[in-house]
């Protein structure tokens, strides 16, 4: 397979950008008391979107990193740093001086909003800077500069990612399977020895699994795969996939303590790793099947995925701060209409926003330097 272009990816990426900030959305609008629907099953994706960008993340990256080993016969480790540095440094040390400095300090005692940090300044900076964000998350909450753990998660897997490729790639299944089995088994013993620490929550935040499994799918695409008359991507195992990640999508309701044992199957499941391997798997279908398969059910590759997927990277680096502004300054104004319509209002406002914002973060600021990192060979 000679092709490196996925079709279709822009517009799962713009689905899961658009989750989180709904999951965002209703979890702020819930603190400050105003009509939400947080208690729903939709607004409990968040975790699951960056899931999929996880997946998504490691299976890029390793069918990428297998197509420069085919064509050059090696692979630039430094070459692949540098491109990563060009893509996801800018905007995201942009975003972070913002966060932790002008913001709080400069622009909303202008417009007279109080700030009441709950994180360490010092202790907060460093760890964002020196990319762990994560790691800050694990100690206190960061507010609106909270989605940046991903970004950190994702450039300490790419630190590691490349050598393991390049020198150890006649091994590559065999480490992606121990990556998984260690993490779940590491996370697991935390988890039942050392409950509600900040090093359980910095271990669940390194979802190295997710990426694991994400360069298995590529793996397997690039040296085995065959989409086309196989029987896994026949119209009716689609249906079946697209039915169970609805499921996940629209089925992780809160249960309390209720002791029915069909309740106490559906903690566990949802509760448990069970369900990330699981929904990890078939994110790895989905983006297969979406980019490779002539039969797919749907056809996400069209002008306004490929607009959307394109700045998705701004739309969910600005989002907590899109969200808390609009939220701030509009919310009150809109509060004579009934609580659907407020809701639909909030949306449309924070989604013109967004992509606005965004789209002018892409045309100005990424694409100039992502023009100069394709410079690089």
């Amino acid at each position: 397979m000679n092709s490196t272009y996925f079709a279709g990816l822009n517009g799962l990426r713009f689905i899961a950008a658009f989750l989180v900030l709904v999951t965002h959305s209703e979890s702020i609008r819930a603190k400050l008391g105003f009509f939400n629907i947080s208690a729903w099953s939709i607004s409990k994706n968040g975790g699951l979107a960056v899931q999929f960008f996880f997946v998504l993340s490691g299976f890029l990256i390793t069918y990428l990193l297998f197509q420069e080993n085919r064509n050059t016969k090696t692979i630039s480790v430094k070459d692949f740093y540098l491109r990563r540095i060009y893509r996801i440094w800018p905007l995201y040390y942009a975003i972070a001086l913002f966060g932790l400095f002008v913001l709080p300090y400069f622009i909303l005692p202008l417009i007279h909003q109080p700030f009441h940090p709950e994180y360490d300044l010092f202790t907060a900076s460093a760890c964002i800077l020196l990319l762990f964000p994560n790691l800050a998350n694990s100690f206190f909450e960061t507010n609106h500069l909270h989605s940046l753990w991903s970004i950190g998660v994702e450039e300490q897997f790419y630190l590691i990612w490349a050598p393991l490729v390049k020198y150890l790639k006649a091994h590559f299944k065999a480490i992606c399977y121990t990556i998984i089995v260690f993490k779940i088994a590491l996370f697991s013993a935390m988890q039942h020895w050392m409950p509600d620490t900040w090093q359980t929550y910095f271990v669940a935040t390194l979802q190295f699994e997710c990426m694991a499994i994400g360069g298995l799918g590529a793996y397997w695409l690039f040296h085995e795969g065959k989409v086309e008359g196989n029987v896994l991507f026949s119209r009716a195992v689609q249906g079946i996939v697209l039915f169970l990640i609805g499921t996940l999508i629209f089925a992780n309701i809160e249960l309390g303590t209720n002791p029915a044992w069909w309740a106490q199957i559906w903690r566990f499941f949802f509760k448990t790793p069970i369900y990330a391997i699981i929904s990890n798997i078939l994110f790895v279908y989905l983006i297969i099947n979406i980019s490779k398969n002539p039969l797919r059910l749907i056809n996400m590759d069209n002008r306004t995925f490929d607009f959307l997927g394109e700045i998705s990277y701004g739309l969910y680096m600005f989002h907590p701060l899109i969200v808390h502004i609009v939220i701030k300054a509009f919310a009150k104004k809109l509060l004579f209409l009934p609580d659907w319509g407020f809701l639909i209002a909030m949306y449309c406002l924070t989604l013109l926003v967004l992509i606005a914002v965004s789209y002018t973060s892409y045309r100005f600021f990424e694409k100039p330097i992502i023009n100069r990192k394709k410079k690089i060979k």
